[in-house]
């Protein structure tokens, strides 16, 4: 790469304005921005002794497509929680389910509009090999189909401006169902335990909000302190850069918690926010959300709290990130091979049938035969 065109990035990057007076940006107003200040940071301090006593559950899910066209998607959804204490995991559970996702048309009001509708489907060989143990007899995941219909123009779930695909609501089912774990853990634990999910607390799609308001109705029910980690924040200060930057620039050198961060009034984003950095040695920053009214019941004990969770991020691998939430991802990923081997099975029990499926396939196959290439 010409070296002029390096340099003009270069330069570009390290042109932003000082963080020093920066705040977090936000266009919605339900958002009210809090200015930074080094006297916002907190050491992690380590945990009292009392605390080893205190369970965290890890939460986490995959989802990955067997076959699908424009109008259908076939997919393995994964969902998978462990429970650890004191640095041991105690408790664990890997749960599958299929999804099929399928356009309609339906009429409303003499016009005629395309919708997407999930079916849940168990398989009772393949959940009976994956469980490792079973927590909660009788329970499960998996969403209700019913709760899974939306229009293909659902401005939550689009691209862009185009129809969204069925494999984006196989997606929805995913998020759900990670919710729905979280309630699951949730009854394995204790007033003052901990729940970590990847990701936020932001609903963001229609019908997310329901699926959170039973999740904070159980936790709240027990007093766990449910929390979400996100490993990539694409927040932004008023100066136009990283907020992650930002604050990192003006932070001691040990581990430290950031708070506050923003006064949030949006109905569909009850949660207190943190930026954390949870290991001494590490250079990963990250935002770290809790519950608002767990944040509320447990204020005066907030820096336990995260210095429990602080204690979960000593693995060398990604020294500073929790090893629950490590190993919660590596259960719910579903690798290339099990989706081959799917696959290979759906062709072979679909028989005849197969051919028809296989010329639905090849509208959206095309890509594929260059990529192979």
């Amino acid at each position: 790469m010409n070296k002029r065109i390096i340099n003009k990035v270069i330069e570009s990057i390290g042109a932003t304005e000082s963080a020093q007076a920066a705040r977090v940006s936000f266009s919605d107003s339900r958002y009210k921005s809090i200015d930074f200040s080094k006297d916002n940071f907190r050491q992690i301090i380590k945990f009292e002794n009392k605390d080893n006593a205190r369970k965290i559950a890890f939460v986490d899910g995959g989802n990955a497509e067997i076959v699908g066209a424009p109008n259908f998607s076939f997919q393995l959804v994964r969902t998978y929680y462990s429970i650890w204490q004191d640095n041991k995991r105690i408790k664990n559970l890997r749960e599958d389910f299929f999804v099929f996702v399928n356009a309609f048309s339906k009429n409303e009001r003499g016009q005629k509009y395309i919708k997407y509708s999930a079916q849940m489907f168990k398989n009772d060989l393949t959940t009976k090999s994956v469980i490792e143990k079973q927590l909660n007899a009788g329970k499960s995941s998996m969403p209700d189909d019913e709760e899974i219909v939306y229009d293909s123009f659902d401005a939550t779930i689009m691209d862009g401006v185009h129809r969204a695909s069925p494999g984006r609501v196989a997606e929805v089912a995913r998020r759900f169902a990670e919710i729905k774990a979280c309630e699951l853990a949730s009854e394995e634990l204790n007033s003052g335990d901990l729940i970590v999910i990847d990701g936020t607390l932001q609903s963001s799609v229609t019908n997310e909000s329901k699926q959170l308001s039973r999740l904070y109705e159980s936790v709240s029910k027990r007093n766990v302190i449910l929390c979400a980690l996100a490993k990539t924040t694409t927040l932004l200060t008023e100066t136009g850069d990283s907020v992650i930057f930002s604050l990192g620039s003006i932070a001691p050198k040990t581990s430290w918690y950031y708070h506050p961060v923003v006064e949030i009034t949006h109905p569909d984003h009850k949660a207190e926010m943190f930026i954390v950095k949870l290991h001494d040695k590490s250079k990963h920053i990250f935002r770290l959300e809790m519950h608002h009214e767990s944040f509320l019941k447990n204020m005066r004990d907030v820096s336990n709290l995260i210095a429990v969770l602080a204690s979960n991020c000593k693995d060398p691998v990604f020294v500073g990130y929790p090893y629950g939430l490590i190993e919660a991802d590596a259960n719910a990923r579903i690798s290339n091979q099990e989706v081959k081997n799917l696959r290979t099975q759906l062709m072979f029990q679909s028989g005849k049938k197969w051919d028809d499926i296989s010329d639905r396939l090849s509208s959206v196959d095309a890509h594929s035969i260059l990529d192979s290439k």
